[in-house]
This record gives C-alpha cells, structure tokens and sequence, in this order.
C-alpha cells in the first residue's frame, strides 16, 4: 500500500493527468462531436458533470485501484484540532482574500471577477433541473475532487520533501494558477493558500474540503441573490 511518504512526483503528475488534463480531453472531445459549442446552452452546460465524472472516475482507478491509496492516505482523516476553528477560519480567510482582491485591483485597475461566471450562466436560460445539477457538481463534487489533487497528492507530496509551511505556499500557488484567469487568481491565490494552511494546521483534508465547499457554495448563494 502506498501512503503519503511515498508520494513520487510520477504520482502527482499521473494525477492531474487522470483527474484534470484527460477529463478536459474527454469534454473537448464530446463538445466537438455532438457540435454542442453550436447546440444550447443546456448541451453547452451538461459538459460540467461529464467532465466532473471523467475526473472521478480517473482518480479512483489511478489512485484506489492502481496504487491501493486509502482515504486517510490522501489526508482524509480525523483532524489534529477540532473542525470548529473553521468557524472563525472560514470568514477571516474570506474577508482577508475579498480585502486584498480589492486592494490589488484598485491599484491596477482591474474588474474583479466575482460570481460573474455563474451568473452569466444562470441568465443564459438554462432550465431549473439542469442549473441544480451543475450546482451540485459545481459546489461539491468538484471541490472533492480538487481537494484529492491538491490538497491530497500535491500537498502530501511537497510536505514529506521541503516541510508544511514551504508546502502550503507552493500547493497555494499552484492552486491559483490552475485558475488561469487572472482576475479570478486574484482571488484564489490567498484564499488557496488559507485553505492550504487550515489543512496543515488541523492535519485534515476535511478541513480544506468543507472550506472550499461553503467557498464555492456561497459564491453561487451571492450571485443568485444578485440577481434578485
């Protein structure tokens, strides 16, 4: 059984090529094929879950099939420290990220991303049972799966080799970018790094799993509540 000291860098990069890169192939593929880039805004959007699945569907075969991990390997255990501190946790690495959002994008003239994707989607006339499958996908499921990447694989790997605090700062970066888009990175990098650092602090994945799902969930809320 492998566990989180034996973490190769073969590992990691099996990893996001099962969990990201080849589930973006799969949806390319199947929007090119169906022509749904062409189709609604229904089709267009169905694409979350399939990529979500195909992401699933290659971690759990790499990771529980091909090298036997558990879910206490990838972090998923009981927590050092009680999950409460999230309670403070949670809204002080949200406002500290809005605040520095702020901050960075008035000083260079930037928009702010905010929930503006989700509302574009939300007013793009998608029907109701299909906006409450995205949003479950969007706000849990795929959460999960980015907390096995990289708060499970690329966390685990980068603490056994340069320690947790160095850890936190390359697995909070690397989080960010992932994001592309640079008003949204504005974002997401001290939020990730929060995350990241909740997550080494209570020895729990579940940490930064709750935090990144009331994260995107909250988003969503704000949106909807927007457009009211």
């Amino acid at each position: 059984m492998d566990n989180p000291s034996s973490f190769s860098l073969g590992l990691v990069l099996k990893t996001f090529f099962f969990g990201l890169i080849l589930p973006v192939v799969i949806l390319v593929a199947w929007m090119l094929c169906t022509g749904a880039l062409k189709a609604s805004n229904t089709v267009i959007m169905l694409g979350v879950p399939l990529f979500a699945l195909a992401s699933a569907l290659g971690l759990w075969w790499l990771l529980g099939k091909r090298h036997h991990l558990t879910w206490a390997d990838l972090g998923f255990v009981r927590p050092r420290r009680s999950l409460w501190h999230l309670l403070w946790g949670i809204p002080v690495a949200m406002i500290l990220s809005v605040t520095i959002v702020g901050l960075v994008s008035t000083g260079l003239g930037l928009k702010p991303a905010g929930g503006e994707q989700t509302k574009q989607i939300i007013e793009s006339g998608i029907s109701l049972p299909v906006l409450l499958i995205i949003a479950v996908v969007a706000d849990l499921v795929i959460p999960f799966l980015e907390e096995v990447m990289f708060r499970g694989v690329l966390f685990g790997f980068f603490r056994t080799r340069i320690g947790a605090v160095k850890a936190v700062l390359v697995a909070g970066v690397i989080f960010a970018l992932f994001h592309v888009q640079p008003t949204i990175m504005l974002y997401v990098l001290p939020w990730g790094l929060a995350v990241t650092a909740m997550r080494a602090w209570l020895d729990s994945t579940w940490a930064s799993c709750i935090m990144h799902v009331f994260n995107n969930t909250a988003v969503t809320a704000i949106a909807v509540v927007s457009l009211q």
